[in-house]
């Protein structure tokens, strides 16, 4: 093995796959009681490149941590270094829900790259982001660095208003009077949060400090930081054309310069509230975390990867997963 050497002190546990051709570490990293907890893939060989991927918030950082894990093992296999986070104040990572904001989370994407570059001996070279991910994706990326961005949000305060509104969509209360004193609007829960510092949003807490400090971030001010740069945006739906924002942002782009490639792949996914599919039992979860064996997303990041670092190799459909390995 020619990849990953010593355990580095941050790490907690390590796995080699023979057949992936890659070793995964897991780690917490940062100082004291201010730890986010990362996971990255580094292959045996030389490294192609280091990715590091930007999960989003809530529910929709469970609903795609499969796909994050399946993504990382694929660009492993293809010779790509990649690590996944959690924000401080998220998943496993130190701190609390209330204490995340927006330049923190950027500081951890920051410091996640950081970490890989010990591992795998390179500084990152692409980002990748999905959904409110891409906002963080987009600011942390440098010059010259490949950018993806899977379904982003079009600003901060689009994402906590969808947030918001699924809150009381699934309360049944969007559309008659609310009781108890429970908010009828997306306005009263805003005021509340300004009121209480923290609403709950769908079971998960969203904090005065990350909504303060992400209601003004857009899509086309960070993307735009840093150009020219290989820059795909994809949105799961192949049966519709772009979302209206989406569409406005990728334009905006264009007239900029950028040159955004983008892609619409598969059936439209629901982020904000479950969503009941039917199948073989354990299908439909598998589905809504994105593990079709013949995934287009997964395939299409992983060509675009191997193309943005050399635009002669159009790459390749992630290796099969040996038979009996677990998912």
């Amino acid at each position: 093995m020619t990849g990953v050497g010593a355990v580095p002190a941050s790490a907690t546990a390590r796995r080699h796959d023979e057949a992936g051709g890659w070793t995964e570490v897991l780690g917490f990293v940062g100082p004291g009681s201010q730890r986010i907890a990362a996971c990255a893939v580094v292959p045996d060989g030389a490294c192609r490149g280091a990715v590091v991927v930007c999960p989003s918030l809530f529910n929709e950082f469970l609903k795609n941590a499969r796909r994050e894990v399946e993504l990382a093992r694929a660009l492993g296999g293809a010779g790509f270094a990649v690590v996944r986070l959690h924000y401080r104040g998220t998943g496993h990572a130190d701190g609390e829900p209330t204490d995340t904001a927006y330049p923190a989370m950027v500081a951890d994407a920051h410091l996640a790259g950081s970490w890989l570059a010990e591992l795998a001996g390179l500084a990152p070279t692409a980002y990748l982001g999905t959904r409110f991910g891409a906002l963080v994706a987009a600011s942390v990326a440098g010059p010259g660095a490949a950018l993806a961005l899977v379904e982003p949000v079009v600003s901060g305060a689009a994402f906590f208003s969808e947030g918001l509104t699924a809150r009381l969509f699934a309360a049944g209360i969007h559309r008659r009077s609310g009781a108890g004193g429970e908010p009828r609007s997306v306005a009263e829960l805003t005021a509340e949060l300004e009121r209480t510092g923290a609403v709950d949003v769908l079971g998960y807490t969203l904090g005065l400090e990350l909504h303060r400090s992400a209601a003004e971030v857009t899509l086309v001010a960070e993307v735009g930081r840093a150009r020219p740069r290989p820059l795909l945006v994809v949105q799961l739906d192949a049966a519709r054309p772009l979302r209206a924002g989406l569409a406005e942002a990728v334009a905006t782009l264009t007239r900029a310069g950028l040159d955004p490639e983008v892609d619409r792949l598969g059936a439209k996914e629901q982020w904000w509230l479950a969503e009941e599919r039917e199948g073989a039992p354990g299908e439909a979860e598998n589905r809504a975390q994105g593990l079709d064996a013949d995934d287009p997303l997964l395939t299409r990041l992983v060509r675009w990867m191997a193309a943005a670092h050399d635009p002669g190799d159009q790459g390749g459909a992630p290796a099969p997963r040996p038979e009996g390995e677990p998912r």
